[in-house]
């Protein structure tokens, strides 16, 4: 009985005082793909192909098409058309820095007529807005 209540109560060794000596415990390390938690690592980084197509467009009258290859260490662009079709369009309907910006001169929404028009303030709030402020004081 005594025996009993010693194991329910963490009596845990009779050796009197006696311990046994540990072995010493080695780290433990994991290499880097079981260290991550993604998933299945080998399935990640198979590439996959993707297919996206566009519908044709007044500017695209042939319809659009990308393939891509994409896996967690790279994505590659298989469809060389798409990416000719870009560069050649980006190059000719790029526009010159002086024309669309001028140069050393900030922006300032001050400066615009169109914002100013937007921004100008309606005379019905202006009792809602002395209201306002009475109560913060």
């Amino acid at each position: 009985m005594v025996g009993f209540i010693k194991n329910i109560f963490g009596s845990k060794n009779d050796n009197n005082g006696e311990r046994q000596p540990r072995q010493k415990q080695q780290a433990f390390y994991l290499d880097p793909d079981e260290a991550k938690t993604y998933g299945d690592i080998d399935y990640m980084r198979q590439p996959t192909k993707t297919r996206k197509s566009f519908p044709k467009t007044v500017d695209n009258p042939e319809g659009g098409e990308l393939i891509e290859e994409v896996s967690a260490l790279e994505k590659k662009s298989l469809s060389k058309k798409q990416s000719n079709q870009k560069s050649n369009q980006s190059s000719s309907t790029s526009v010159t820095p002086s024309e669309s910006t001028q140069e050393g001169k900030i922006y300032s929404a001050k400066d615009d007529p169109e914002i100013q028009k937007r921004r100008q303030s309606d005379s019905s709030m202006d009792m809602f807005r002395n209201m306002a402020k009475d109560i913060k004081k």
